[in-house]
C-alpha cells in the first residue's frame, strides 16, 4: 500500500550556531509532501483520490469535523483564516475537490505554468 509507513513530522533547518536544529512543520503539510511525491511518481497522471482515511493515516492525526463539509476542502489559500489544509495541497501543485456523499476527496494536479 503507497501510503504505509509515510508519517513525516519534522524537517531539519540549518541554524548557522548550531549545525542543525529541528523544525515541527504544519499538521497537513505531510499531506502536501505526500502529493508532491505522488506528482513526481505518477507524472502523467492528472488526479488521485483519498478516502479520508488515507488522509488521516497521511498527516497521523484525525480529520476535523469540518471536513465532511464541502467547504472545508476549499481551494483559497488565505493565510489570514489558517488555511492550513489548502495550502498544503496547492502548494503542492493539487486542488481538492470532495466527492459528493463520501468521505473521499479527488486532488487534481493544477496547471502551474499558468501561474507564471
Amino acid at each position: 500500500m503507497p501510503l504505509a509507513g509515510f508519517q513525516p513530522s519534522h524537517i531539519i533547518k540549518a541554524d548557522s550556531a548550531a549545525g542543525f536544529k529541528q523544525e515541527t512543520m504544519s499538521k497537513y503539510a505531510p499531506l502536501g509532501a505526500f502529493l508532491r511525491r505522488w506528482k513526481r511518481k505518477n507524472g502523467s497522471a492528472d488526479t488521485v483520490e483519498l478516502t479520508f482515511a488515507d488522509v488521516e493515516r497521511i498527516i497521523g492525526a484525525l480529520l476535523p469535523q469540518g471536513a465532511a463539509t464541502r467547504e472545508w476542502w476549499h481551494n483559497h489559500d488565505r493565510t489570514e483564516r489558517g488555511f492550513a489544509q489548502s495550502r498544503a495541497w496547492l502548494n503542492a501543485g493539487f486542488e481538492a475537490h470532495p466527492v459528493e456523499g463520501s468521505e473521499r476527496v479527488l486532488f487534481r494536479k493544477t496547471d502551474l505554468r499558468s501561474l507564471d
